[in-house]
């Protein structure tokens, strides 16, 4: 796939999740979470798929068409937020992203949550909106650590792994 119908099919930046040298099996750089239609639609629950966030996922920063709150891109343990950490220390509903009226720039805004929301292993004010730069650790909890990517660096990122592989 070239990179313009990479990102034109994916226009959405994504949370990677990868593996320490420590973790890393050889060939298993990191598997990908989806979310299936059942889902998104509420048939099946995270729980019932025993589906627990580790070490090595992504998650597409993506608004899901049975989420709330128009504009942001929410999230939090429940199955209505549109990004859904499922352990004990991320709250109900625990950040939520936003996108510049331009599209281009991303910002994190901690919604109060109970353990805190961290980029670059600095602790967010609740409620203030942060801009993220592409690249940048983000921190759920002070237990999910990710790597926020832009549409264009993740496709090159991807790159990089196939042809490595």
């Amino acid at each position: 796939m070239s990179r313009e119908e990479f990102l034109r099919e994916h226009n959405y930046p994504v949370l990677v999740q990868q593996r320490g040298p420590d973790e890393a099996k050889e060939g298993d750089i990191f598997s990908t979470v989806t979310l299936t239609q059942q889902l998104r639609d509420g048939k099946i629950t995270p729980q019932s798929l025993n589906m627990k966030p580790e070490r090595g996922m992504i998650f597409p920063v993506a608004k899901q068409r049975s989420s709330l709150f128009a504009g942001m891109i929410n999230v939090g343990r429940t199955i209505n937020n549109d990004v859904v950490l499922d352990i004990a220390g991320v709250s109900k509903f625990h950040a939520y992203f936003s996108r510049s009226s331009s599209g281009s720039d991303f910002f994190l805004t901690d919604a109060n949550s109970k353990n805190g929301t961290f980029i670059e292993r600095r602790q967010l004010r609740p409620h203030a909106q942060t801009k993220l730069k592409d690249g940048e650790r983000v921190c759920f909890a002070g237990q999910l650590e990710f790597t926020f990517y832009s549409p264009g660096r993740f496709y090159e990122m991807l790159g990089a792994i196939v042809s490595n592989g």
